[in-house]
């Protein structure tokens, strides 16, 4: 892979992830609530399934869009919406509840998350099939295992 090809392709996502906290800045304080007003805080295993859903239909997503040439840029801009939505959200959690909560809820996924989307977008890349198959169930499995920690951080933080 080209090593220029990856700067850039970080550098992209560090721009859309500072986007997305200038974006929650500059919005008013009641257009923000009308934004973020659907997330609710269920219980354990709610949180937790509907985390799994989200990691299986993203693992689901790449894979299906890693089969075309034509659709692999797509995975990219899944990511670029992963990212903006992350600096979003952290500049939210920042100016409402306060830093504690907001590392507790953002870590997880900042810290494993993201960096294996990018991982995914370099499976899409590869050619063996047998290979990308067991990657792809890696990923899966990884980001399964992060969910779960963000679940119980949220549980105790909140």
């Amino acid at each position: 892979m080209n090593k220029k090809l990856i700067v850039v392709s970080a550098a992209i996502l560090i721009a859309i992830f500072s986007a997305g906290i200038f974006t929650r800045i500059a919005l008013p304080s009641d257009s923000v609530l009308n934004a973020v007003s659907g997330y609710t805080c269920g219980g354990f295993f709610h949180d937790l399934a509907s985390y799994l859903k989200s990691d299986i239909l993203t693992v689901l997503a790449f894979f299906i869009f890693a089969q075309s040439t034509l659709l692999l840029p797509v995975n990219f801009l899944i990511i670029a919406y992963k990212s903006y939505v992350l600096g979003f959200t952290a500049a939210h959690l920042t100016t409402v509840q306060g830093l504690l909560v907001c590392s507790a809820m953002l870590l997880p996924r900042s810290l494993v998350k993201i960096p294996v989307y990018a991982y995914l977008i370099l499976v899409g890349f590869d050619t063996g099939k047998t290979q990308k198959y067991r990657r792809y169930l890696v990923c899966l499995g990884v980001l399964a295992a992060s969910s779960l920690v963000e679940v119980i951080l949220m549980q105790f933080v909140l």
